[in-house]
């Protein structure tokens, strides 16, 4: 994941755009990354800055930075999905050396080089893919941050897949209430559809439980897809069949919607005639 945002950082760079560290503390600093505050091409601010420069084109959040001040500040600007430690940081800078040296000062009678040609077609259209592939590598853990209750749901499910009969015991649920913090209590959990109760043949008590039509839709969320980029990209691809099929229906009803709706074209422009036709007929 450091290798991606430091390719991610190095394209940022060689756009134009500079990037910014929230959460920096002074003493954070080498002498390396105290040159580079004298520049523009990073930019070391404090977890409580009210907003980032416009030039910002991404964002390094350490570890510093409170859950409140990260959700505030990563609006609309790419960034790290998880805040990293700041001997990480100064890794991902110092890689970046070649691309953060302050330009040389011309020299009376030296002509700089000039700037290499626009890209090709191809040469960008692979800067996209690659772009792309950064962003779902990046962005994975940002999908990934699961609540109290979503780690609840995840435990009870597991519990019960690995159980013999598919269902989760009363005491199992308690010690998933407790573990994860969920203040609903195992008849609050039922009535909102969390889970289902289920009463044994022959018993009056309650014993077992399976999960409820919330929590199955919960399951189906972003957050519960596999973590790993490549284990992420397996899931996505075995489901190939499922997203074809559902392609074929969609297209399927469009197709009978918009049959329908050449039909109520028709019938608008010639409401006239066919009244006209029905009077004559009576």
């Amino acid at each position: 994941m450091l290798d991606a945002i430091t390719r991610r950082v190095r394209k940022t760079l060689e756009s134009g755009l500079s990037i910014a560290v929230v959460g920096w503390r002074d003493s954070n600093h080498s002498q390396f990354t105290r040159q580079l505050s004298a520049g523009e091409k990073v930019m070391f601010l404090d977890a409580s800055a009210r907003s980032l420069p416009e030039k910002v084109g991404f964002v390094l959040f350490t570890r510093f930075v409170s859950h409140a001040e990260f959700k505030r500040l990563k609006k609309g600007k790419p960034h790290n999905a998880v805040p990293i430690d700041p001997g990480q940081i100064k890794k991902i800078l110092e890689s970046c050396e070649d691309l953060l040296a302050f330009p040389p000062v011309p020299v009376a009678g030296i002509v700089p080089e000039p700037l290499s040609a626009e890209p090709s077609a191809r040469t960008a259209s692979v800067a996209q893919t690659e772009d792309k592939v950064l962003d779902f590598a990046i962005n994975i853990m940002e999908e990934h941050k699961m609540s109290d209750m979503d780690h609840f749901v995840a435990a009870f499910l597991k519990a019960a897949t690995e159980s013999r009969n598919g269902l989760v015991g009363s005491r199992t649920l308690g010690a998933l209430r407790v573990r994860y913090n969920i203040n609903l209590t195992a008849p609050q959990l039922e009535k909102e559809h969390w889970t289902e109760s289920i009463t044994q043949p022959g018993k009056m008590k309650i014993g077992w439980y399976k999960a409820g039509s919330k929590m199955s839709e919960a399951s189906k969320q972003e957050r519960f897809e596999p973590q790993d980029p490549i284990e992420r990209a397996k899931f996505y691809i075995a489901q190939e069949p499922v997203f074809l099929a559902q392609q074929a229906e969609l297209k399927a009803r469009l197709a009978e919607v918009e049959k329908k709706l050449e039909k109520v074209s028709f019938l608008k422009q010639n409401f006239d005639q066919i009244t006209k036709t029905v009077e004559e007929l009576k």
